[in-house]
């Protein structure tokens, strides 16, 4: 039985396009290829109920597509719950496809900034007393809605003897099991982790600072409607007041009427502006994008122009919808920004709208010249990565596996692996939940030979912060600092199958030396969307004294609690994350397996599996709804 948003669907049984759901963990031929659940394309029939069921999207002027909440069950248990889409349709059928959980996550992030995780009104007030009290009391500190952080600097340890530290050059980290915890919350999941639980989890920090502090003017529930009863060529927004503590930007109203705004006056000089925000869409059918436009003037003089769809191109979904674009130029005190917003009705559409609603909400104007107590917003200090990409790029770095089954999320390793720190470093378990034995109802098995060399190789590749720092970096092929090179076997060495992490390497080898991330007093200028990076902080019962240097160049020697910020790039955790998985490459054989499932429970990516005594895990399987056959490949623990 397939259910979608609450309806019993038509089925054909015995269907010459059956749904077959598919799903896997890591393939051992490629450690890259991480497999959610999704089905075949299969076929529904165009009966009433499943016309009522998909909106009629066969009727002239519906879209040809829909999708929604949806669920699999046999015999009253549920199989898979997930999400449904209509993807055509033909004079008999409706062309379905089905993904799981874990899949239709991802999906939704995907349109999801990674800023977007912490609220406007997170903001920090950047003086060097607050800088110094925080380097002070370096402990995580809660923001709400289980958003952590440490304040500092990232090498306290070396500038004890040859740095100092000030301002410009302390940084906010954040906790990554925060982060994840709330990414999952907010998409209504509990997330569950032992890996993230552990004291190693625990300590990750994550930022992405490029050595530039930018002051924010956060427009915190702003709530400008946008009209949609009456066509119009633009809106001048009026965003309310900054509730922030900056002077940086000043705000006045404009124009009157219909056409009232706001208009925002820069206070100081700046080199760049940074523009984030939100549209709230109740009821989106008929509008298909929106542009916000910015325009700068110099008293009377049109300075400059910008248009920038939303994130996703343009098109609008009901609920959040995310947008952000910067601004380069040299703009001057006294020049006036304005904020305009433009939408566009889909092809047959006309006002007034029925039913749409379109507000502007939690809007965020930042610039490149913060000074002493400025506020600045802890989401500038995170990369413009999805948080899609960033729960890809954490599970690929430290070779986890997601697993969602119904609200309950699961983040684990996906082989046993041992905490990469610590004098007494803790078994890290598997995303394994139970162990099976299959041995009486296997219906066929084959020994699967592997073509060995095909993969001699394997290089799990850590990315520098930047190409014009070489120091310690070996000019050889497959020897980039933070990297690890795998032997599978002695032939065909010419070529190493590439395992990229999505993150730099922070410190070289065991001396923990810079690694292109600081020069002097300040950071490089890195690319935003690459040189996001991990930190593991140790021991935090410790105090090193350190020279603060204050804006006004007088010094300061305050006692940073040290927070030794361990290695996260692959040379250094594969023995202890990667090794149990790569070397499964090396001495396994592949068993392919068929068995019966007549309840659709038996197969989890969550499952060990035993065969004749001997425990195995899943690489890939497919679930055959009509014949409940499973056609599993499996390989040794």
């Amino acid at each position: 039985m397939i259910v979608y948003k609450g309806t019993e669907l038509d089925y054909y049984e015995g269907s010459i396009k059956p749904a077959v759901l598919k799903g896997g963990l890591t393939k051992i031929e490629s450690l890259s290829d991480r497999t959610g659940l999704v089905s075949t394309q299969f076929d529904l029939p165009r009966t009433r109920t499943n016309e009522l069921a998909f909106d009629n999207v066969t009727t002239e002027g519906a879209q040809a597509e829909a999708f929604g909440e949806s669920y699999i069950s046999l015999e009253g248990n549920i199989v898979s719950t997930g999400k449904l889409y209509v993807r055509g349709y033909d004079n008999k059928n409706f062309k379905c496809l089905y993904i799981g959980e874990d899949t239709s996550f991802f999906y939704s992030l995907k349109n999801k900034p990674l800023y977007s995780l912490f609220p406007m009104d997170f903001q920090f007030l950047l003086s060097d007393s607050n800088v110094k009290n925080a380097i002070e009391n370096l402990k995580p500190r809660t923001l709400g809605e289980g958003i952590s952080y440490h304040y500092g600097h990232p090498f306290m340890s070396s500038l004890a003897t040859d740095g100092e530290l000030k301002r410009g050059t302390a940084s906010p980290y954040f906790s990554v099991r925060h982060m994840l915890y709330k990414m999952f919350k907010d998409e209504g999941y509990n997330l569950n982790s032992n890996f993230l639980d552990s004291d190693y989890g625990t300590s990750l920090d994550y930022t992405c600072f490029d050595g530039q502090h930018l002051s924010s003017n956060a427009f915190i529930n702003s709530g400008e409607q946008i009209p949609t009863t009456n066509p119009f060529s633009v809106k001048t927004l009026d965003l309310g007041t900054a509730e922030s503590s900056n002077n940086s930007i000043t705000v006045s109203s404009y124009g009157s009427g219909s056409s009232a705004g706001k208009k925002y006056t820069l206070v100081n000089d700046v080199s760049s502006l940074k523009f984030r925000g939100e549209f709230v869409l109740s009821k989106g059918e008929d509008i298909e994008d929106v542009q916000i436009i910015v325009r700068i003037f110099r008293g009377l003089s049109f300075r400059y122009y910008s248009n920038q769809l939303l994130d996703n191109g343009g098109l609008l979904q009901e609920g959040v919808n995310y947008f952000e674009f910067d601004l380069t130029q040299d703009f001057l005190t006294g020049d006036d920004i304005f904020i305009e917003a433009d939408i566009s009705l889909k092809a047959g559409s006309s006002y007034p709208l029925s039913g749409a609603s379109l507000i502007v909400n939690n809007f965020n104007i930042s610039h490149d010249n913060a000074s002493g107590g400025d506020a600045i917003y802890f989401g500038n200090y995170i990369s413009k990565r999805s948080q899609s990409d960033f729960l890809k790029g954490v599970l690929k770095q430290f070779n986890l596996v997601l697993d969602i089954e119904g609200t309950e999320a699961y983040i684990e390793l996906q082989d046993e692996g041992i905490e990469p720190v610590g004098s007494s470093p803790v078994a890290l378990p598997s995303i394994s939940d139970e162990d099976l034995d299959i041995t009486d109802i296997i219906l066929d098995k084959e020994d699967v030979s592997v073509d060995y060399i095909q993969g001699s190789l394997y290089y799990l590749k850590q990315k520098l912060d930047s190409t014009d720092y070489t120091d310690s970096i070996s000019t050889l092929p497959y020897q980039d600092w933070g990297s690890y090179l795998y032997e599978v076997n002695s032939f065909n060495k010419s070529k190493a199958e590439e395992y990229e992490s999505y993150f730099t390497a922070l410190y070289d080898g065991d001396s923990y030396s810079l690694q292109g991330f600081w020069k002097g007093d300040y950071a490089t200028s890195f690319d935003n969307n690459i040189s996001s990076r991990f930190r593991s902080t140790g021991v935090f019962d410790d105090t090193l004294s350190v020279t603060f240097t204050n804006a006004d160049n007088s010094t300061t020697l305050i006692d940073g609690i040290v927070n030794w910020s361990l290695p996260t790039c692959f040379s250094q955790t594969y023995k202890k994350l990667f090794k149990n998985t790569l070397s499964q490459r090396r001495n396994n054989k592949i068993l392919k397996v068929i068995f019966k499932d007549e309840l659709g429970t038996l197969v989890s990516n969550r499952r060990r599996y035993i065969i004749n005594g001997q425990v195995y895990k899943l690489i890939d399987w497919a679930y055959d709804l009509d014949t409940k056959l499973v056609k599993a490949s499996i390989t040794m623990v």
